[in-house]
């Protein structure tokens, strides 16, 4: 049994059988049959052409070659161009017909769009930023330059006291982060002696010492070698003996001088601390 999907098909097979019989007749210059007959095999209806002389022949859809039928009149010759003009006319509307059943009858697949997730690695490392954290006011005993350009740290001056340099380190370091002065240029040296008003020839302990006592000298506890040979500023004193300690004072040509003494000399001294900042 055929399904029913093609009967579409079937009817198109039926009126090109149709029109190929008209065509044949006119050419042939004789009368036939054409029948419509039910197929014993499948229980279709048929085409069958049967010549004037009788003879069966072979049906245009399935060759069973059985049935009956009536005269069919001739195609006058005229008529042969119309008819054959006519096929591809009624061909068209019937194959779009069959092709758009045909495609309708297959479901269209749907197509689901699955998002993607894509995790794209991060080329830039990220940047922490530390922020000052400095306070407005010093330790106890310490003050901020006038010129806070020279320096941002914070000073003390031992003013009359005195102290041997180890005893004027030892009192410095009882502040946390605190140390002997480490002078670094002309312009800090000359704001520290404004804040606290020294005069000239006044020796002051800074942090520089000869650990070795071998006339290289040191910075103690930041570190950093000093060479009396190129000072950052100012003028070495001329009588120097080579002790292990190094005093800075303003001579009377108001020019800073620097000047080995003896580490037990007791001198006055300055301790320097720089402002705490968030770690």
């Amino acid at each position: 049994m055929f399904s029913s999907e093609r009967k579409p098909e079937r009817m198109v097979k039926y009126k090109l059988n149709l029109l190929i019989i008209v065509v044949f007749l006119n050419i042939s210059q004789y009368k036939g049959l054409i029948i419509r007959e039910q197929n014993p095999i499948d229980q279709q209806t048929d085409i069958f052409f049967i010549d004037d002389s009788g003879t069966r022949e072979t049906s245009f859809v399935d060759g069973s070659g059985l049935g009956t039928g009536s005269d069919f009149g001739l195609l006058p010759n005229p008529l042969l161009a119309l008819a054959l003009l006519m096929i591809p006319m009624i061909m068209m509307p019937m194959m779009s017909s069959v092709t758009s059943e045909s495609s309708s009858a297959v479901a269209p697949i749907p197509v689901v769009s699955t998002p993607v997730l894509v995790t794209v690695p991060s080329t830039q490392a990220a940047v922490q930023t530390t922020t000052p954290c400095v306070p407005t006011n010093c330790p106890a005993e310490y003050r901020l330059l006038n010129d806070q350009t020279a320096s941002p740290n914070c000073y003390r001056y031992s003013g009359v006291g005195k102290l041997s340099w180890s005893e004027s380190l030892k009192e410095c370091t009882k502040t946390p982060g605190a140390y002997l002065w480490k002078p670094n240029d002309e312009k800090e040296a000359d704001a520290v002696r404004s804040v606290f008003a020294f005069g000239t020839d006044v020796d002051v302990w800074i942090g520089a010492h000869s650990p070795l006592h071998d006339g290289n000298y040191e910075y103690a506890v930041v570190g950093g070698a000093l060479s009396l040979t190129n000072l950052p500023f100012g003028t070495l004193f001329t009588d120097t003996s080579k002790e292990d300690c190094i005093e800075i004072e303003v001579n009377n040509s108001n020019v800073w001088e620097w000047d080995d003494e003896g580490c037990d000399d007791k001198i006055r001294y300055i301790c320097e601390v720089p402002r705490q900042t968030c770690p």
